[in-house]
């Protein structure tokens, strides 16, 4: 063939499959731009066996935890005791075992399922992993109650998700005196409190508390009209002695979805921004407030809000109250007791108003961070396998349907 009838060849095979060639360079771009050939973009995983336990699945997270949701088919109610998770390529063994802490005798119903953490097991993010693991369960009140086993292989590659081994977890329910209309109520059933020490020698009450929060939905009171009326408290501040007086920053469920500070009285305080963005993930929310010595002068109270890093504020109350130290984490401290619904991981309270520079720098280490260094941190509560305040040293009392769990959302 002459070199004309090649090049000829040459031109018509590009007119011909040229535009489908660009059209699947052009659609390959838009699917890298969406990330979907980023390794670090895929958080499920492909999962074989596992017989009895239903339909398994499975993540394996940056920081080597592995999520791993196992289900009940066996048509009884199957108790977790061990889950052991060995990664092929690195020979890394691995080990969740219940306590009296961290999912106490965590019972899967039929047709249910429980979210297990199994620690430093997965590879660095982006990295292909093929885990053997192995469930020991028993099934408590049958005739063969076990133990037993089941077996299978997770595999796939590693996402960028951080994710602590566990957080608290709240189930609460309002508490007021008397029958709905709810004339008088006094708090959630379910919170943690802190007496942060620092506080009590702190004249002004100057104080940052900071928080990792994945909230479920709001509660809307009995008989209540509005659905606006409706929202979930993250914390409280305050004191009932005659009359309620509670500062705290709360996710309001309106439609406009605002987040702002309660007050009993002299009334609400919302900032008018877009808070929907707490549907469905975690956030990170900071309370930053400041008293000047002289209670009796207009503005004497200003304060901040942060979500995810964005502070709003300052912003004055211009009423003098008599706040006591006690921080109610998961509820509020009194008026109309509305319950927290979801998950709270990684408290910290600090004795003075944070920076919006150091509130940054909070929400970029992440919800595994620690506090700040020399920033006055007084306490500081992971609620990831414990509640022991590693700053301190105290012990958070947990109060109602409060658990430190691996079956959270993600």
């Amino acid at each position: 063939m002459s070199l004309t009838h090649r090049s000829q060849s040459a031109l018509e095979y590009m007119m011909t499959y040229g535009w489908a060639i660009l059209i699947i360079v052009i659609v390959a771009a838009v699917l890298y731009s969406f990330g979907i050939f980023s390794p670090s973009s895929s958080i499920s995983a492909t999962v074989t066996g596992f017989s009895n336990l239903g339909s398994v699945a499975a993540q394996c997270t940056a920081n080597g935890v592995l999520r791993i949701n196992l289900g009940d088919s066996t048509g009884y109610p199957i108790n977790v005791t061990g889950i052991t998770a060995k990664d092929s390529s690195t020979g890394q063994i691995s080990t969740f075992k219940s306590n009296s802490t961290v999912d106490p005798n965590p019972i899967i119903d039929v047709g249910g399922s429980y979210i297990f953490s199994v620690p430093n097991v997965c590879p660095p993010a982006g990295t292909h992993y093929s885990i053997s693991t192995t469930v020991n369960y028993t099934e408590p009140g049958q005739p063969l109650p076990g133990p037993y086993q089941s077996t299978g292989t997770i595999s796939g590659i590693t996402s960028s998700v951080i994710l602590p081994l566990a957080v608290a977890t709240f189930n609460g329910q309002p508490r007021w005196d008397g029958n709905p209309p709810i004339t008088h109520v006094s708090g959630s059933t379910s919170y943690i409190t802190s007496t942060a020490p620092s506080l009590t020698t702190n004249t002004d009450f100057n104080f940052t508390v900071s928080i990792w929060v994945y909230l479920d939905y709001y509660w809307v009171p009995p008989n209540s009209s509005a659905a606006s009326s409706g929202w979930t408290p993250i914390f409280g501040f305050g004191y009932y002695q005659g009359g309620y007086s509670s500062n705290l920053p709360a996710y309001y469920g309106n439609p406009n979805g605002a987040f702002g500070s309660h007050t009993c009285t002299p009334g609400d305080q919302a900032i008018n921004v877009n808070a929907n963005e707490f549907n469905n993930t975690w956030n990170f929310v900071t309370f930053s407030r400041s008293y000047s010595f002289n209670r009796d002068t207009p503005g004497h109270l200003s304060y901040t809000y942060s979500i995810d890093g964005q502070v709003y504020g300052p912003y004055y109350l211009n009423y003098s109250d008599n706040d006591t130290n006690q921080i109610m984490i998961g509820s509020q401290f009194a008026c109309d007791g509305r319950p927290f619904y979801g998950a709270i991981s990684n408290v910290q309270i600090y004795n003075n108003p944070l920076s919006a520079s150091q509130i940054l720098s909070l929400y970029k280490e992440g919800i595994l961070g620690g506090p700040l260094s020399g920033s006055g941190a007084i306490d500081w509560w992971p609620l990831n396998i414990s509640t022991k305040d590693l700053v301190s040293g105290l012990v958070g009392t947990l109060n109602g349907p409060v658990q430190i769990t691996s079956n959270f959302k993600s």
